[in-house]
């Protein structure tokens, strides 16, 4: 089995993501006790690959090893499929496959004055029944992934922009992550497969990519990720330039640039600020929330920002009969009201966007759901209530003579000044007097609490999101926006 025959090192060669010249073997051994003419080496496909070994029409000495060394580079077809054939005498070809994707960076900075949207796209199948209650199947493994941001130039970098626009446009780039920058503490030299970062909240992952940014667009570094620490990232293969302290360390990901893109000359030299839109090849899907749960479902513990309105829509699923030429019927087929409430956020730091995407994963754009409370003084404490006593008095407000345990309008969320937080079901209204009204619970308190102790007693509802896609606007690394629009729908939780 081992002599009388040809060996070859390797046949096939999955080279991911190509980001600057790589080079690859293959080691052919003749085990005959002769010489064996190579007759014919066959590159198919290999625009920008060179290979240097034996040459067609030369003998492979007996009992030998030669090497064909391969040079792949970054000129080229955005895909590479090319295949390598030897053809030896008295022998059937063998061919080896070299398979994988150009890419290069993204390297003109943001214009953070317009700041970056980042939007998450799930796609979800919504079956709704006659009675409001609802199935939902996600159709996406991961969510689509889209930046877009404004960026200008001028001068050499204005030059630079449109040669790469008009040559590299439609194919894929390593674009990095702005928001995700981080800055190196100390210099990295040439040759280097360490580098000092701080990667918490960061999308540093093994196998991904990461860019180094210099001054200018000209100077960048596109490498690829073996291993992230908390504060160092190891690279597959090292650094080919010398970064200073202070340069730009940003996580990548692949993505490819929309279909039309416009950019407006300034002047003779510079660009005003065009607005560019990326979808990124990866689907993302981030780690799910953790956090308080109320009935087996996620409660939504993050404060909106009354900076803006918290609108809130009660809309009746109506059912019409009317001829034309009389009085018409109206049936109200729920019975319930679908409660529907916007609001957003100010997410003040890296921990605070980080657990908002936690909380985006976790729903899955329409497709989980979530307690969310209306965050209004809705119900108004009447009087002391005992650690265990099985009902609390509130001011009249019409609750027992209308909503009396009704869906969507029986779980409470109680927010008392020590920062507790309660969560319980009135399973029983009932009009103690002209001002004051007695909701039964579903279990006691377990503390004392006085009309003075609490801020605030919300109805909360069980909701899904209205939309499979959400926006995150990041103004700087440490800061973003965001909102939602919030949909209930009946349950039997």
């Amino acid at each position: 089995d081992l002599f009388d025959r040809l060996h070859y090192s390797a046949l096939h060669f999955a080279l991911g993501n190509v980001v600057g010249d790589q080079q690859r073997s293959i080691v052919v051994w003749n085990t005959y006790y002769r010489a064996v003419v190579l007759e014919g080496l066959t590159l198919g496909n290999g625009e920008g690959i060179t290979v240097q070994g034996l040459a067609p029409g030369n003998a492979h000495p007996p009992l030998a090893e030669v090497t064909y060394s391969l040079t792949i580079s970054t000129d080229g077809p955005p895909t590479i499929d090319a295949t390598l054939t030897w053809s030896y005498e008295g022998h059937p070809p063998v061919t080896a496959t070299i398979t994988g994707s150009r890419v290069t960076a993204w390297s003109w900075l943001p214009d953070w004055g317009r700041g970056i949207t980042e939007r998450l796209e799930w796609k979800t199948d919504v079956l709704g029944r006659s009675d409001g209650t609802e199935q939902r199947i996600s159709l996406r493994n991961g969510a689509r992934r889209v930046y877009e941001f404004a960026a200008a130039a001028e001068g050499a970098d204005r030059q630079f922009l449109e040669s790469a626009l008009w040559g590299w446009g439609s194919r894929v780039w390593a674009l990095p992550l702005f928001h995700d920058t981080t800055y190196l503490p100390a210099s990295v030299p040439a040759g280097s497969v360490l580098v000092p970062a701080d990667t918490a909240t960061r999308d540093f992952h093994p196998g991904g990519l990461a860019v180094l940014l210099g001054d200018g667009a000209r100077r960048y570094e596109v490498v690829e990720v073996l291993a992230v620490g908390q504060s160092q990232v190891e690279l597959a293969r090292p650094t080919v330039r010398d970064w200073p302290a202070g340069a730009r360390f940003i996580p990548a990901r692949t993505a490819r640039l929309a279909d039309q893109v416009k950019v407006s000359r300034f002047t003779g030299e510079a660009n005003a600020p065009g607005v560019f839109r990326f979808e990124l090849v990866e689907p993302w899907d981030g780690v799910p929330a953790t956090g308080p749960t109320y009935r087996g479902s996620l409660v939504l513990e993050r404060t909106p920002n009354w900076a803006r309105a918290l609108d809130m829509t009660l809309q009746r699923q109506l059912a019409e009969l009317d001829p034309g030429t009389g009085p018409w019927a109206i049936e109200d087929k729920t019975g319930e009201p679908v409660f529907i409430q916007s609001h957003g956020w100010t997410l003040d730091g890296r921990q605070q966007v980080e657990e908002h995407r936690r909380r985006l994963a976790a729903l899955r754009g329409r497709q989980h759901s979530i307690w969310v409370p209306t965050w209004a003084r809705d119900l108004t404490l009447a009087s002391m209530v005992a650690p265990d006593a099985p009902a609390l008095e509130v001011e009249w407000c019409g609750y027992s003579l209308f909503t009396p345990s009704r869906v969507n309008r029986r779980d409470v969320r109680i927010a008392l000044q020590t920062g507790q937080v309660l969560y319980r079901r009135i399973t029983s209204a009932t009009e103690v007097s002209e001002g004051v009204e007695r909701l039964v619970l579903d279990a006691p308190l377990g503390v004392e609490v006085h009309p003075q102790d609490v801020v605030a007693i919300s109805f909360m509802a069980l909701c899904r999101q209205q939309a499979d896609a959400a926006e995150l606007s990041h103004w700087t690394g440490d800061a973003a926006q965001s909102s939602t629009t919030w949909q209930g729908f009946k349950h039997g939780l």
